[in-house]
């Protein structure tokens, strides 16, 4: 049991003086690169050539249902009413954002290790046991703090996993016809 306690020691000083230091080194010098370092919107953004439908302005006091229901005042503000929905794309697919999935790509296994890190670092302090001394409970404040310093790391991490998740879902949705 103690080689084992040993082992675990020696596992998490590695991890504390080497594997933090070295991801944030590499996540700084990943962000001074000219992939993620001042990039404008635009080189990110591809050019999908989607076509879209005409939007049209409408005045809400013109007619109409709304003119039949009075008003506190009346609306004079322009409504912008859409066209048709597109159901069908004339060029074919819409190919995936490249410059984001490879920013992704490249982000996600550090941001994964981190978390891991993140889990054993937090299961190593939570293991420890703080001893009370003349009924301070100090060492146990001190872990308290450690713990959620760590629960914030891994859900800022998870948090970017979740974005990027939702990113890529919501612009794989496709709208059924409904068939009523």
């Amino acid at each position: 049991m103690q080689d084992y306690k040993d082992s675990l020691n020696k596992k998490i000083k590695e991890l504390i003086t080497q594997g933090f230091p070295e991801k944030i080194v590499q996540l700084n010098e990943l962000l001074s690169t000219p992939m993620f370092y001042k990039r404008k919107f635009s080189d990110i953004y591809p050019d999908l050539n989607i076509p879209a439908p005409k939007i049209f302005l409408v005045n809400n006091n013109e007619g109409g249902d709304s003119a039949k229901q009075p008003a506190k005042r009346a609306r004079t503000v322009p409504l912008l009413v859409s066209g048709s929905k597109i159901m069908y794309l004339s060029t074919g697919s819409v190919p995936c954002n490249s410059s984001l999935c490879e920013m992704v790509q490249i982000v996600k296994p550090i941001i994964h290790k981190v978390i891991e890190d993140s889990n054993f670092l937090k299961m190593w302090i939570s293991s420890m046991n703080p001893k009370f001394e003349d009924r301070n409970n100090f060492g146990v404040s001190i872990q308290k703090a450690n713990l959620d310093e760590i629960q914030n790391v891994k859900t800022c991490g998870e948090s970017l996993f979740s974005r990027s998740s939702n990113y890529f879902l919501s612009h794989a949705k496709i709208d059924v016809l409904s068939s009523n």
